[in-house]
């Protein structure tokens, strides 16, 4: 999945800093899909490019949760766990967590600025 998102940015000339902060967080919510999505059916993912921004979904078919608030701080990172919800808050500029037959991940991340 990292792969082909990257060659999918590197299309857009989305600029590296951008690029690697999108992919990491893509890399999280992916994961939490597989983790916890409660599913072996397919996890949905979109990208699109706009003038001013890159937009991911990541949408499991499973259960779905109600997403914890995201930690005020930054987790202890000698804990093996809870630092991917963090981080895709971090990383990106939004992000919107619902339940939607099974669990949708929104973000936003700007390309400058």
């Amino acid at each position: 999945m990292r792969a082909d998102v990257r060659t999918f940015l590197h299309g857009f000339e989305v600029p590296v800093p951008v690029l690697c902060d999108v992919l990491v967080a893509l890399q999280e919510a992916c994961k939490n899909a597989v983790r916890f999505g409660g599913t072996h059916g397919p996890i949905e993912v979109s990208v699109a490019v706009g003038r001013d921004d890159v937009m991911l979904v990541v949408h499991d078919h499973g259960g779905g949760f109600e997403p914890p608030p995201l930690p005020p701080a930054r987790p202890d990172p000698l804990t093996p766990r809870g630092r991917g919800l963090y981080l895709m808050a971090a990383l990106m500029d939004d992000l919107q967590i619902r339940r939607d037959h099974g669990t949708v991940v929104c973000m936003r991340r700007r390309l400058w600025g």
